[in-house]
């Protein structure tokens, strides 16, 4: 077996030549580019790899999609409420396309693309337009969507600059483009260091903070409306590499039920809202909420 492989030579978000190894994080091939601080991998995956890895992935992933889940998802489609035009909607990346079912039942015309063929089988089985793809140049008309989200997606991809001009492209203008990404600052991360469960290559290629995220979308002339920082996850503090390469429907599943036990209990509810407040001003919380508009 050939052990060679190619390695990025420039930072994926600014260009830059000046990266260097991070230590500790070795076995995860992980980098940094000292001029924007991107946090990314340095070893490019081949198309081969990447078909293998996700083919498998399709196959054993199994959601734990909740009440509380579709809960979430109606008050984002309350959000996105003010930039309804032309009533269309894409989800990057939609996986079974539980989001955009929620959407459609709310009057959506919507739109999703997965690299998995079972789940865009899925999808069309149950009236979801899912495209077998991942996002292309010409796949739809300019300036045709209302709202483009990407939930957890764009930290898959090696070459974010054309996944946003691609994003800019389908959004009309003063549309919103809404995403969600692992945050690179977590505790979980400071706590687990190279163990940490988000570090599983082929699967996640690029790390970001709320600067690095930021920079990605102001690059491409977007409007940052808001971005956050929140959420916490007793699985992931508990939970290594190799339990998230065995178990990942059991990682979501645990962190399910915990969101669940938090809504039920009123005093729960509150310290949730409370530890929100402080993960968000540190810029510590686990996941990372963007707002973009594109100007």
């Amino acid at each position: 077996m050939n052990s060679y492989f190619y390695k990025q030579q420039k930072c994926i978000l600014c260009g830059s030549a000046n990266i260097f190894n991070i230590k500790g994080y070795e076995s995860n091939h992980l980098v940094k580019c000292k001029k924007c601080d991107l946090i990314f991998v340095s070893r490019i995956p081949t198309n081969e790899e990447l078909l293998n890895y996700y083919n498998n992935y399709a196959q054993t992933e199994e959601v734990y999609f909740s009440e509380i889940t579709k809960r979430r998802y109606l008050v984002l489609l309350d959000e996105f409420q003010s930039y309804r035009k032309t009533n269309r909607i894409l989800d990057i990346g939609c996986g079974k396309g539980y989001f955009l079912e929620i959407a459609k039942e709310n009057g959506w015309e919507v739109y999703g693309t997965d690299i998995s063929f079972s789940n865009a089988k899925n999808g069309l089985r149950r009236g979801i337009n899912i495209i077998n793809s991942e996002l292309k140049n010409e796949m739809f008309v300019d300036s045709f969507f209302d709202v483009i989200t990407s939930f957890e997606v764009i930290e898959h991809i090696n070459n974010p600059q054309k996944e946003i001009g691609l994003i800019k492209k389908y959004l009309r203008k003063g549309g919103l483009f809404y995403c969600t990404t692992p945050n690179i600052n977590s505790l979980a991360r400071f706590w687990l260091k190279n163990s940490y469960s988000v570090f599983v290559y082929p699967e996640h290629l690029s790390f970001y903070s709320r600067k690095t995220l930021k920079r990605l979308l102001l690059d491409n002339k977007f409007i940052s409306k808001g971005i956050q920082t929140t959420g916490f996850s007793l699985a992931r503090m508990k939970s290594s590499k190799i339990i998230n390469n065995k178990d990942i429907s059991g990682v979501s599943s645990i962190d399910e039920r915990t969101r669940s036990l938090f809504e039920k209990n009123l005093f729960l509810r509150g310290f949730k809202n409370f530890l929100n407040g402080i993960l968000n001003i540190t810029g510590t919380g686990i996941t990372i909420k963007g707002y973009f508009i594109k100007s």
